[in-house]
């Protein structure tokens, strides 16, 4: 991903991410997931699938009142996810 990411900004569930009592609000723009009808299969099965098997991808967007977090309202992210068995897991890195 080369000089377009700036920063990795969490590794955090992005469900988590409801809960930091500073953020009020976190969406996702956009997401993605796709792989072989067998491999989304097993992840809607439950199962814990090799990532490097399927694509998951989300352009989350932040908002928070908080003056620590402020500089999430002004950023555009990237999000690379895995797929739990009781929930999506995201590396999400900011975009210069």
């Amino acid at each position: 991903m080369g000089g377009f990411l700036q920063k990795q900004l969490v590794v955090i569930s992005f469900f988590r991410i409801f809960r930091l009592p500073l953020i009020q609000k976190s969406n996702l723009s956009a997401a993605i997931r796709y792989g072989p009808p067998e491999v989304m299969q097993r992840i809607a099965d439950g199962e814990e699938v090799d990532p490097s098997e399927y694509y998951l991808r989300n352009t989350p967007n932040f908002e928070t009142a908080s003056e620590k977090y402020d500089w999430l309202n002004r950023i555009v992210a990237v999000g690379v996810g895995r797929r739990l068995s009781d929930h999506a897991a995201y590396e999400v890195f900011q975009i210069l």
